[in-house]
């Protein structure tokens, strides 16, 4: 940082027919811009792995994992717990998502009528009459 700071001092003194001072400023902006890249690149991995976490233990996170979180991090897992937590109370009178991450082995499944509804028209168009 110190070498940037030097840069950025002596901007004024910057002329086109000094290829030292070209070079060095590109070099500088490559080196600013990979290092940049690599540490977005690692704050994506690890909110990634948050969320994989959230959806694996099902709930909010293990205080073991909590503790090896950054301040942000915990930021960051506690309002995706809660939007995940609102998302899952507004679908099906709070189904939980996160119970069951694999479709079922079986392609039909068993009804059992509890109570008579009449007559049942699916998307196909049969007539099912369910007593």
């Amino acid at each position: 940082l110190r070498t940037h700071a030097h840069s950025v001092a002596h901007l004024d003194s910057f002329s086109d027919d000094d290829p030292a001072w070209t070079s060095t400023l590109t070099a500088e902006i490559q080196i600013y811009t990979h290092a940049r890249a690599c540490l977005i690149a690692y704050a994506t991995c690890r909110l990634s792995k948050i969320m994989e976490l959230r959806w694996a233990v099902g709930g909010e996170l293990p205080a073991a994992n909590r503790a090896l979180l950054s301040p942000a991090e915990l930021k960051f897992a506690d309002a995706y717990d809660g939007v995940l937590a609102e998302y899952m109370g507004a679908v099906g009178g709070g189904l939980d998502l996160t119970n069951v991450a694999s479709p079922p082995k079986e392609l039909y499944v068993g009804v059992r009528v509890e109570r008579s509804a009449g007559a049942v028209v699916l998307a196909s168009g049969q007539v099912l009459q369910l007593n």
